[in-house]
């Protein structure tokens, strides 16, 4: 080949792309999902009435193999400071269980359950600050805690009563 065979080589290459259509572009709206459900009780009454009740938070968590009885051992210190400390208004820590048989198999070997009296309160147990038990509680959550294990957090709310009789 020659030079101008290559050149005109070239020029028919570049031809033949300016024929592709312009590209285009189209909008994406993002979505934020994160498995959470929170439903506005405030919207209907008729439902909002019998949801009333308090409402209870389940943190289901695993502790990393050959550290349960460590978890244990500092537990047993916490535990009782913590049923004394968080014991309300709003807040009450109900107690760490292990799990013994669950359906639910992505929820962890332990469960943490508090009682609180609004929404609101979920902030309580996350905040940096507040009562030295429970942020030396979520340490030792943090120090123990399987990483290849996930993380779970429930919230329920109690239902009272059948229609009719709130």
């Amino acid at each position: 080949m020659t030079k101008e065979t290559d050149l005109s080589w070239v020029k028919s290459a570049v031809d033949a792309t300016s024929k592709l259509p312009p590209p285009e572009v189209e909008t994406v709206r993002p979505e934020v999902r994160t498995g959470t459900t929170i439903p506005n009780l405030n919207a209907d009454r008729e439902v909002n009435r019998f949801t009333t009740g308090r409402l209870i938070v389940d943190w289901g968590y695993s502790i990393t193999k050959g550290q349960e009885s460590n978890f244990m051992a500092r537990l047993a210190t916490l535990d009782a400071k913590l049923r004394s400390t968080i014991a309300g208004p709003g807040l009450i820590y109900r107690g760490t269980y292990a799990v013994v048989i669950s359906a639910d198999k992505g929820c962890g070997d332990f469960r943490t359950v508090w009682e609180l009296e609004r929404y609101g309160n979920i902030e309580d147990l996350i905040e940096s600050s507040g009562p030295r038990e429970l942020v030396d509680f979520r340490q030792l959550i943090q120090d123990l805690r399987d990483p290849h294990c996930g993380w779970t957090q429930t919230v329920l709310r109690e239902f009272i009563g059948p229609p009719g009789n709130p």
